[in-house]
C-alpha cells in the first residue's frame, strides 16, 4: 500500500509479524496500538466500493493523460505500491486501508488447500483476511500504546 507506517487491525496478526520479523534479527518484538486521526478526505478505504472505484478511475484517468509509457514489474504488490504512492501524492491521501485475502498464510493453523484435499471444497473467496492500515505521516498517530510484550506504555 505504499510507503508509510503499517498497522494490522488484528492483534494476533500484529504479534505474529513482530515475532516473525524481529526475532530473526535477534531483537525484542513489540506491538503498538495506535489512535490514528485523519480527515475523511485524506483516507482511502479500499474495502469500500466507492473508494475502489475512485482508485481505478483516478489511475485510469492519470495514465491516459500521460504521454509516458511505464514498464511495470511482474510483482503485483510492487505495482500496487507504486500506484498507491502516486495516488497518495497527487490526491493528498494520508491513510490507506485494505484487506488482503490469503489462502495459505504461514500464520494460519490450517492451510486451506490442504483442508480441501482431505475434506471438501470451499468457496474460492473463503480465505484468511488481513486488514492493514498504511499511515503516511507520523503526525497522524495521536496516541501509541505498547501492548506486547505485556507492558503498557503510552506515548503522546
Amino acid at each position: 500500500m505504499g510507503q508509510g507506517i503499517y498497522f494490522y487491525t488484528d492483534f494476533e496478526l500484529a504479534k505474529w509479524w513482530a515475532d516473525t520479523k524481529f526475532k530473526k534479527l535477534g531483537k525484542q518484538p513489540a506491538v503498538i496500538k495506535a489512535v490514528i486521526e485523519v480527515d475523511e478526505n485524506a483516507f482511502l478505504d479500499l474495502d469500500t466500493v466507492s473508494d475502489m472505484n475512485f482508485f481505478f478511475n483516478t489511475i485510469k484517468d492519470l495514465f491516459s493523460d500521460m504521454s509516458i509509457s511505464f514498464r511495470f514489474q511482474d510483482n503485483q504488490y510492487k505495482n500496487l505500491c507504486f500506484a498507491l504512492d502516486f495516488l497518495k501524492e497527487i490526491e493528498d491521501i494520508k491513510v490507506v486501508r485494505y484487506t488482503f485475502s490469503k489462502d495459505d498464510p504461514s500464520y494460519g493453523s490450517q492451510r486451506i488447500t490442504a483442508f480441501e484435499k482431505h475434506y471438501f471444497k470451499l468457496p474460492r473467496d473463503f480465505a484468511y483476511h488481513e486488514t492493514q492500515i498504511c499511515v503516511s505521516e507520523n503526525d497522524l498517530i495521536a496516541q501509541k500504546i505498547c501492548c506486547y510484550p505485556d507492558r503498557k506504555r503510552t506515548w503522546r
